[in-house]
């Protein structure tokens, strides 16, 4: 029987055992690295940890949109930061921008182009205001909270709203 000789997707030196006595890098050859337990695993070990491999996968992730894919799929995971772990980064980065802004200031629907331009949408709004029999400050305060609340849902599913966008060109 021929050994067969196994080489490191990330560092491509010669690999004898798990890991990459180069790089460190975790050699397998089963799929289960790619479960959700594996990835819920991974958050929980490395969440707290940040490195230049958030500089290196940030570049990649906005300059080379499926780069990314193409070396997790490729066994190159080493090298940059795992997907589950990068999202839950940017959930948290999300929490931290917008609960400290105050919803009326950043989340004013008197600043949003399609408030100010749309006249079917003025008469809504202000149906809505007589509606709530409230007075238009507090109908203002109330409509700006709601419009966060809902913006922070679609940011949420925006993540994979693009990653289908890129699928669909790449």
């Amino acid at each position: 029987m021929e050994n067969l000789k196994i080489f490191c997707p990330s560092c491509s030196k010669e690999v004898v055992g798990n890991y990459c006595h180069h790089c460190g890098e975790k050699i397998t050859s089963d799929k289960i690295e790619l479960s959700t337990k594996a990835f819920m695993k991974d958050a929980i070990e490395e969440i707290s940890s940040m490195d230049s491999k958030l500089i290196r996968t940030l570049k990649y992730l906005i300059i080379r949109p499926g780069f990314l894919t193409n070396e997790m799929i490729a066994g190159r995971r080493n090298l940059y930061i795992k997907p589950f772990r990068l999202y839950v980064m940017m959930v948290v980065f999300h929490f931290l921008v917008f609960n400290t802004v105050k919803s009326g200031d950043f989340f004013n629907t008197e600043r949003f182009p399609l408030f100010v331009s749309s006249s079917f949408i003025q008469q809504i709004v202000h149906r809505e205001e007589v509606q709530s029999k409230k007075s238009h400050d507090d109908f203002s305060t109330l409509l700006n909270q709601r419009i966060k609340d809902n913006l922070t849902i679609i940011l949420y599913l925006l993540v994979f709203i693009i990653a289908l966008f890129f699928k669909g060109i790449y």
